[in-house]
């Protein structure tokens, strides 16, 4: 193999072989510093067959980067075909033989902890459809229509991909094969802590939703698939050998790598409210956090609180294209105390506040300026920029004045980055503004 098949090759080991961005799936800086979710008990999440066929569909891909490097980049791209979601970028220079993977999945079945709670989910769930009573198939299906109504109300595909071939760009992996991968009781307890308040009632609908077999019912999944434990010593050195431990924290492994330092607690509302939201894994405050959503870097110098905290309420989606927030379903109080944070912490700059203006003669400059091309106000204009209808309400005034005199400076997105640069002559400014302003 030579020529253009050995370029495609080394692409395909590059791609294998390159760091994780920040703000991808399992990035979390404010809970770890690896870069892999943590492994202590992936037994209770997810089934030994699922991990068999995660870790040795990397023999697929090893072989296709010599008999067709197309092929292998098909592969990486899915993430391992029939599996789906989950890149094989990172682990594709591992090589795992089938007695390792064993290995490995008995230390980890062994580590799990043995007394998991369990949710007492109705008998009916497991029958298939065929053996349910007309009342029991009623029930079945209020539950999985509740629990549709509530993965399209909480946005949760603002994070998680529709299709397996887009691991880069989300932050959490694809739902697809959720049924074949997660327990359902560990699914239950995991989404009644992830911060969207759901009650228990619409926790088990969804978590039924996600884990439903259309032929057979939900299953429990937990130690689900022959598990070998006289392997897991031999697994624990197994994971020594691979450094497993460098990207997952995995008990009773020794670290490798020096321990990150601790974060002194933080004793306000707002970094709790932050962490529990993994703000950090999507937006970017100075040199921290991920870039997937907005740079909230002196965000409290552009938005008013009063926005802020009715946004966090309800994070309608701002600009056209672009995935609307994750409803974290935040009461009236933690959405103030959100909003007062970002307005008290994250300031950049004294802006000047603009003076005068008439909002009639703004209106003229705003049609004068073809703003209405990109922007539209109460249904009317284009759809490029974002929806200025309310934006009195939503920006400050002294950022509304910053922004209209030098675009450039304030690129947050691509259709920001295209925002013309105006000449305004006389009060043209001060009017504008205070037409803006006038819009709430």
């Amino acid at each position: 193999m030579g020529g253009k098949d050995e370029e495609l090759r080394w692409m395909c080991v590059a791609a294998a072989l390159a760091p994780a961005p920040a703000g991808r799936r399992h990035f979390d800086p404010n809970a770890r510093g690896k870069m892999g979710p943590p492994l202590g008990d992936a037994l209770h999440q997810v089934t030994a067959e699922y991990l068999r066929g995660k870790w040795l569909g990397l023999a697929d891909l090893l072989e296709h980067i010599d008999k067709d490097p197309l092929v292998a980049l098909r592969v990486l791209a899915k993430g391992g075909g029939e599996q789906g979601g989950e890149s094989l970028a990172e682990l594709a220079a591992i090589q795992p033989s089938k007695d390792d993977v064993e290995k490995v999945i008995a230390y980890l079945d062994s580590i799990a902890p043995k007394d998991r709670p369990e949710v007492d989910w109705p008998a009916y769930l497991r029958k298939k459809p065929e053996e349910m009573t007309a009342q029991e198939g009623r029930e079945m299906g209020v539950r999985l229509g509740r629990g549709m109504e509530l993965l399209e109300q909480s946005r949760c595909s603002s994070c998680h991909p529709p299709e397996p071939g887009m691991p880069l760009a989300f932050a959490a992996p694809w739902m697809g094969d959720s049924n074949a991968k997660f327990d359902r009781s560990w699914l239950y307890f995991k989404l009644k802590n992830h911060g969207y308040r759901f009650t228990d009632e619409d926790a088990q609908a969804l978590a039924e939703m996600l884990t439903h077999d259309p032929g057979g019912g939900a299953k429990n999944r937990w130690r689900e698939g022959k598990v070998d434990p006289s392997l897991a010593e031999q697994g624990r050195k197994t994971i020594e050998i691979y450094r497993c431990n460098v990207c997952h924290d995995i008990p009773g492994v020794a670290e490798i790598l020096a321990p990150p330092p601790e974060q002194p607690p933080d004793g306000d509302d707002i970094g709790r409210l932050v962490r529990e939201g993994l703000c950090l894994a999507c937006h970017r405050v100075g040199s921290q956090g991920g870039t997937y959503g907005p740079d909230l870097t002196g965000a409290g110098s552009r938005l008013r609180k009063e926005w802020l905290q009715a946004f966090f309420q309800d994070p309608a989606p701002l600009r056209p294209g672009v995935l609307p927030m994750p409803n974290f379903r935040w009461s009236e109080e933690e959405a103030g105390v959100l909003a007062e944070g970002i307005r008290r912490g994250w300031m950049r700059e004294d802006w000047p506040q603009p003076e005068g203006g008439d909002p009639e003669r703004g209106r003229e400059v705003y049609q004068a300026k073809t703003c209405f091309t990109c922007h539209r106000i109460g249904g009317e204009g284009g759809v490029v920029g974002p929806d200025l209808s309310r934006v009195g309400f939503r920006l400050e005034p002294a950022y509304l004045r910053m922004r209209l005199l030098d675009p450039s400076k304030f690129s947050f997105s691509s259709s920001s980055a295209a925002e013309p640069t105006h000449a305004f002559r006389g009060s043209e400014l001060s009017d504008l503004v205070a037409y803006l302003r006038s819009l709430e």
